[in-house]
């Protein structure tokens, strides 16, 4: 099974099966973990279930070359059934037509769980995935690279294809509404005016003709109508986020190996774990202020697509760029669920290194106050000295962020 299968298979069950943690990478695994938790905070259960559906349901996928990283991106369509359920009550259920993009990243290194590593902090030979959670002889913690290839991120987003099964089927349903409504018309004109049988037969033949006809003409309408007006959701995303990554190349100039799936799959991770945190300026991802009081109460985010790069810049050694991403956002409060598209406003930098770190590696993470080593990837501050640790020399790491 491909790694994307899995990750179906996993989200379909999020909500009580591990399955998914398998298959992502780090900042997605811990963004679900911390999701996970924000459903039983308010013991709410979700249901996500996926069912094939239009022109693309078998899933296809574009590879291509992304920095120095290989980005290949499956997507498929299908009809996504979300239910929310409180004390064997359902309080939101919703169903929509959408395509599932899944990014996955590779690097062509071989390096997996089982693979011989040193441990950087103490010399014995282990496995890469007993040092994933410290190192079980000397106590040392680190900041890995993932192991690829490895799924960064995932979205929905609206669908309007249709296979041909499905194609026949709602001709057929418009076609039929059509005819049935002109013959009953015709049908009641002639019982308070009768005429002759032929008359009659000929009649309903053509209001059958001519019902099935109007029919398919109000279905193609309406599909237009649906069509202009998602194009002008769309209009409405590029003015407010602006076109997406139109600094693309610019950034890949001040960046050398700079990944732009990477990139954005680590920043909405990002977003999802400061949102979901109870306590989000402990978080080593996030160096901002406190959160908009109802975030709180979100609990379910879904990238619209599109994030809008508006500035980039190197100041005193950091790289910076200011951002805006599209979310869709379910708000729980007061026994119901509320769904909205939101606008966030983002400043990340991180140090200006060379270049990306493209391969595995293995960071120590170590104090520089006492020099202990702790789990720094999510944990802030120093447990035995309490002083504060920053990311931003190793990763990307949000400064600002303001809903819009």
């Amino acid at each position: 099974m491909e790694i994307w299968q899995k990750f179906i298979a996993g989200f379909k069950n999020f909500d009580h099966d591990d399955t998914i943690f398998n298959c992502v990478d780090q900042d997605v695994k811990y963004a679900l973990m911390q999701q996970r938790k924000r459903w039983k905070k308010f013991s709410l259960m979700v249901e996500n279930d996926l069912e094939p559906a239009g022109a693309l349901q078998n899933g296809h996928n574009l590879y291509k070359n992304d920095g120095d990283l290989i980005n290949r991106l499956y997507y498929l369509t299908c009809l996504r059934k979300i239910k929310i359920i409180q004390n064997d009550k359902i309080i939101y259920k919703d169903t929509e037509k959408e395509i599932l993009y899944i990014s996955e990243l590779d690097c062509g290194n071989k390096i997996n769980e089982d693979t011989v590593y040193v441990c950087p902090g103490c010399g014995t030979i282990t496995t890469v995935g007993e040092l994933v959670n410290g190192c079980s002889y000397c106590g040392s913690y680190f900041l890995l690279s993932d192991l690829y290839p490895t799924i960064t991120n995932y979205y929905f987003l609206s669908d309007f294809s249709l296979s041909p099964k499905e194609s026949k089927s709602m001709i057929a349903k418009w076609c039929l509404s059509g005819a049935t409504l002109f013959s009953a018309i015709f049908v009641i004109s002639f019982i308070s005016s009768p005429k002759s049988i032929l008359e009659m037969v000929f009649t309903i033949f053509m209001a059958v003709i001519l019902g099935g006809f109007i029919g398919y003409m109000v279905m193609s309408l309406c599909f237009l109508a649906k069509i202009i007006f998602e194009a002008i959701k769309s209009i409405i995303l590029i003015g407010k986020t602006g076109f997406s990554w139109r600094k693309n190349r610019q950034i890949k100039e001040m960046i050398s190996g700079f990944s732009q799936s990477e990139f954005e799959g680590r920043i909405i991770s990002a977003i999802k774990m400061i949102v979901f945190s109870d306590k989000p300026t402990d978080l080593t991802v996030y160096e901002g202020e406190d959160l908009f009081k109802d975030a709180e109460n979100i609990v379910e985010m879904s990238y619209g697509g599109g994030i809008g790069i508006r500035k980039c810049f190197v100041d005193k050694q950091e790289y910076h760029l200011q951002i805006r991403v599209p979310l869709d956002n379910l708000y729980y409060l007061n026994g119901k669920v509320k769904k909205k598209r939101e606008y966030f406003d983002l400043e990340v930098h991180k140090t200006a290194n060379d270049e990306m770190n493209a391969d595995f590696s293995v960071q120590k993470v170590k104090c520089r106050s006492c020099s202990h080593s702790f789990d720094g990837r999510y944990q802030k501050y120093c447990p035995y000295c309490g002083s504060e640790y920053r990311l931003s020399d190793d990763d990307w790491v949000i400064s600002y962020m303001e809903r819009v």
